[in-house]
Order: C-alpha cells, then sequence, then structure tokens
C-alpha cells in the first residue's frame, strides 16, 4: 500500500471506530458540569449513596428500570455480576447505600438489606430496560450492541465527586434512567489511545519503507 493510501486508511479507521461516542445533553448545566466522557468506570468509597430521580420505564409503563453496577472485567451477560441498586419496583426518589466494605445494597425507604455481593475494583453502571424487552445498555459503550454511548456523568458543582449518572438516547436525548451517586472518582483509560497506537504503527511503516 502506498504511504499515503496507508495515512487515509489509519484515520477513516479511527474516525469509524471513534463515531460511536455520542453527545449527551447536560440536564442541569446551572449545577451540573459538563459529561466527562469518561471510560465508564468509577472507582468509588466504601459507602456509595445514590438516588434515582428518574427511570423512564415507570413513568410512561409504571415497569420500571433496573438500574445497578458490575466490577471492570465481569462477565456483564452473566445476571449475577449485575448488581442491582435500584429495582423495576423502586419509584423516583428511591434511595440506596452501597456498602462495599460489607458487600450489600441497603434499601433505604424500606430499611432493608437489598442484595449482596462480591466482587472488588472499579465499577460501572448498567441499566435492564424491563419495560422495553429487558434490554441492557452500560455505561462502557464497548458492552454495547453497536459500541453505542449511552451514558453521561455529570460531576455537581457544589460537590466534588457527587455524579448524576444519565443514560439517554443519543439520536434525541430522550432520557432513560438518572441516578445521583456520590462518592466516585472517574477511572482514566490506562492504555494509550486507538490513535496514537495507529500513529505509531503508520509511522513505523513509513520508517521501514523509506
Amino acid at each position: 500500500m502506498k504511504p499515503y493510501l496507508y495515512v487515509v486508511a489509519c484515520i477513516s479507521l479511527f474516525v469509524s471506530l471513534t463515531a460511536n461516542a455520542a453527545f449527551i445533553a447536560n440536564p442541569d448545566p446551572s449545577t451540573l458540569a459538563d459529561d466527562i466522557d469518561g471510560t465508564g468506570y468509577f472507582a468509588a468509597d466504601n459507602i456509595l449513596f445514590s438516588t434515582e430521580i428518574l427511570d423512564i420505564g415507570e413513568a410512561i409503563l409504571n415497569n420500571g428500570n433496573i438500574f445497578g453496577f458490575y466490577f471492570e472485567g465481569s462477565d456483564v451477560l452473566d445476571a449475577n455480576n449485575r448488581h442491582v441498586i435500584f429495582g423495576s419496583d423502586d419509584g423516583d426518589n428511591s434511595e440506596a447505600v452501597v456498602n462495599f466494605a460489607n458487600g450489600i445494597v441497603v434499601d433505604v425507604d424500606q430499611g432493608v438489606v437489598q442484595n449482596s455481593f462480591s466482587g472488588t475494583g472499579n465499577i460501572g453502571f448498567f441499566v435492564q430496560l424491563s419495560a422495553f424487552g429487558n434490554g441492557l445498555l452500560f455505561s462502557d459503550a464497548s458492552l454495547n450492541a453497536g459500541n453505542i454511548d449511552y451514558f453521561g456523568a455529570f460531576e455537581r458543582n457544589a460537590s466534588p465527586g457527587t455524579f448524576a449518572l444519565l443514560f439517554a438516547d443519543p439520536t434525541n436525548q430522550d432520557l432513560i434512567e438518572l441516578v445521583v451517586s456520590g462518592t466516585l472518582a472517574p477511572v482514566d483509560a490506562s492504555s494509550p489511545s486507538l490513535f496514537a497506537l495507529l500513529m505509531i504503527g503508520m509511522f513505523s511503516i513509513l520508517k521501514r519503507r523509506k
């Protein structure tokens, strides 16, 4: 392949692989910073407080979404690795506490332990659309069909570490799920970016050709 064609191919591949990183609108710019556009993973304190603000399934069909978390690297298609924070019967303004030290999720409204879990490490979030065929969406876009990014994380200006976690349809910005959680620390990608790797490969080939 001619050098300039290789450059075009690299750029085209990069564009095609990153095209699914969609814009998710800020639900409240007066109190929230812009979407961090991160990896979809977070490091959490031993205690994670969460409040469900909006659940589109509950609002439209009285059959709520299921919102929860999973540990990075786990098999998310196995329901045992998806840990529920808010079930389909939890309404707006429901509250829950995840205790990572003890491996339990507490339903604050009911005052009971909702479920238990095991595992450590960074966490991502998921929403299961109970009213819409039980489809699954993940904060890590690479786990979604078509690698589409449905997730946004917006830090509260007045409360660093507290995030509005939002799942939305990127094509029309329709809200799917909105939960406020804290305290979280976004996890940045630890490996070189895809674009950087492509450029390294490109220059390596061009150098060998010369």
